[in-house]
């Protein structure tokens, strides 16, 4: 935290803090286990949550301001503290123990983000299911040591994060949202089948809703296969 501070005191320029925090993200990747999280949470909190309202500030100025401004996550140095979250989860310990806060996290803000940011937030999503999920290390091949969670945790999970991934795939604009948002969706639903964890049934139903309805409507070949892929082993294994 020191060493981001030191560089970013005093600076506007959002290029420049932008690349600051990816610089940290890529001084976090050469670290094994990390107890810095609490401060990569603190860091990246500051840019992606709204600034607490002036108690100073008249209420006709307030009102004035909700009705022109809305919070949302667009900026280069927002995109850069959503990677940071990302690579930050990588490395820290004790998972088990704060998953569920950063899941609700990234799932509620997706909501207020531009598309391309939500790419982003999705990565983090990525990030955050292959922590539990047996993986390989892309970069070796390596096998990746899952994080330990109970069937009822993982459910937890997965229903907190559905309803965000559900939204992108609503997307009709674009297909990089799109295709990465089914390949979560796939993800999860292949995990709750593999692992048998169960996921209540109105959870089902909206997924399954969701993915017919981008199956009805979709033009690009190989998204409309994900789809119906996706469907169909929701009526294998899920009905």
């Amino acid at each position: 935290k020191q060493w981001y501070q030191r560089r970013v005191r005093g600076k506007k320029d959002c290029e420049y803090v932008s690349q600051v925090m990816r610089a940290f993200g890529d001084l976090l990747l050469g670290v094994e286990v990390s107890d810095c999280w609490e401060s990569i949470w603190e860091i990246c909190s500051s840019h992606l949550l709204p600034k607490e309202e002036d108690e100073d500030e008249n209420n006709e100025n307030k009102e004035k301001r909700k009705k022109t401004e809305m919070f949302t996550i667009q900026s280069v140095v927002q995109e850069s503290a959503v990677l940071l979250l990302g690579v930050g989860w990588r490395v820290c310990q004790e998972k088990p123990k704060r998953i569920i806060n950063l899941c609700e996290f990234l799932a509620g803000n997706m909501r207020i983000c531009t598309w391309k940011i939500q790419i982003t937030m999705l990565c983090s999503i990525q990030h955050v299911l292959q922590s539990f999920l047996p993986s390989s290390n892309p970069g070796t091949g390596q096998k990746v040591t899952p994080v330990s969670l109970d069937p009822f945790q993982r459910q937890n999970i997965y229903e907190t994060l559905l309803p965000a991934i559900l939204r992108c795939v609503d997307d009709t604009k674009h297909v990089a949202v799109r295709g990465l948002s089914l390949k979560l969706t796939f993800l999860i639903l292949n995990s709750c089948k593999s692992d048998e964890v169960q996921m209540r049934e109105e959870v089902v139903k909206d997924v399954l809703v969701h993915v017919r309805d981008q199956v009805s409507m979709e033009g690009n070949h190989n998204l409309k296969a994900q789809g119906i892929e996706i469907v169909s082993l929701l009526e294998k294994n899920f009905s």
